[in-house]
C-alpha cells in the first residue's frame, strides 16, 4: 500500500511541475526556477532518457494541429496532398 500511495504522491506531483519555456519567457520565471533546483537535486539528464524524433513528435500531434500550424506559418491552407496522408508530413521533417 505504501508504494501505491507514493506513486499516486510522485504522479501528482508531476503534474504540477511545469518546465515549457514559452518564447515570450525569459528563463527566470519561478516555475522555471523551480523546475531548474528540481532537475538539478534529482540529477536528472534527460536526452538520457528521451530524444525527439519525427516518429514521437507526429504521433502525439493531430492532423488538424500539423494543418493548422502550414497554415499559420505561411498564410494560405496547406496543400491538399498533405491532407490525404501523415506520412506525406513525416518526409518533410
Amino acid at each position: 500500500m505504501l508504494v501505491r500511495s507514493s506513486l499516486n504522491l510522485a504522479f501528482a506531483v508531476a503534474q504540477t511541475i511545469d518546465t515549457v519555456q514559452k518564447p515570450h519567457q525569459t528563463g527566470d520565471e519561478a516555475h522555471l526556477r523551480g523546475a531548474k533546483y528540481l532537475i538539478k537535486a534529482l540529477d536528472l539528464d534527460m536526452p538520457e532518457w528521451w530524444a525527439p524524433t519525427s516518429d514521437n513528435f507526429f504521433s502525439r500531434v493531430k492532423m488538424e494541429q500539423i494543418l493548422g500550424a502550414i497554415a499559420e506559418v505561411t498564410g494560405k491552407p496547406a496543400p491538399e496532398q498533405l491532407y490525404t496522408s501523415r506520412r506525406k508530413i513525416w518526409q518533410l521533417s
